[in-house]
């Protein structure tokens, strides 16, 4: 799908917005994220374009399954060549594995930990997964190594797929994140962070009666 809306209309997506059980899921750079239902999961893509003219038409632009299979056909066939690299795109046969298709957040989860053998290569990971103790802080205010980090105030249930892009293994360098949170994060999602380098959790308290 990204590399059909970058070829023909030269607008970058970058992010989806899935309704999953009820509650929004967005992923970041999804990269070869197999979509579930698009009905049932109202599903929004996010996209950079020239305006909202090109927004529109990508928004009713439709492929039957013959045009999709001849796109996918000589997008292979250039890449065969050496002409263009291409992201691979996705089947879009009626028929879904059901571990493509989440029926809770807890699945969505499950799926998500389990991409984590495929990510070695495009992503920068430890070798083992932490304890969510190990790098629970009460403060970073006299840490001299936390410099430039980026802070995060709350957790939402996407927060795996807000911190995947910035794990990256071109990037030169990878900066501290800090959550900052009254609760932590629930054991589905630390599972599928508890691999990403310099996570940081602070506990913070929120003021019950505020004054202005």
């Amino acid at each position: 799908m990204a590399a059909i809306v970058y070829n023909e209309f030269q607008g970058i997506i970058f992010g989806l917005e899935l309704d999953v059980c009820g509650q929004t899921i967005i992923r970041l750079n999804p990269g070869s994220y197999a979509i579930p239902d698009t009905m049932e999961n109202n599903i929004h893509v996010y996209m950079i374009c020239e305006d909202k003219k090109v927004a529109d038409q990508v928004a009713t632009y439709e492929m039957s399954s013959e045009e999709l299979a001849n796109y996918h056909l000589q997008q292979n066939t250039k890449l065969k060549k050496g002409e263009k690299k291409f992201d691979k795109i996705g089947d879009n046969s009626e028929t879904t594995d059901d571990d493509d298709n989440p029926k809770s957040v807890d699945d969505f989860y499950n799926n998500a930990q389990d991409e984590n053998d495929l990510l070695e290569t495009d992503y920068v990971l430890l070798p083992e997964p932490v304890n969510l103790m190990q790098v629970t802080m009460i403060s970073i205010q006299d840490h001299a190594e936390i410099q430039n980090h980026i802070v995060v105030c709350g957790i939402h249930p996407s927060i795996y797929y807000f911190l995947l892009p910035l794990r990256a293994s071109y990037l030169k360098e990878l900066q501290y994140v800090v959550i900052l949170s009254p609760e932590p994060p629930t054991n589905e999602m630390w599972d599928c962070m508890s691999r990403f380098p310099k996570i940081i959790y602070i506990k913070v308290k929120i003021a019950s009666n505020v004054s202005y």
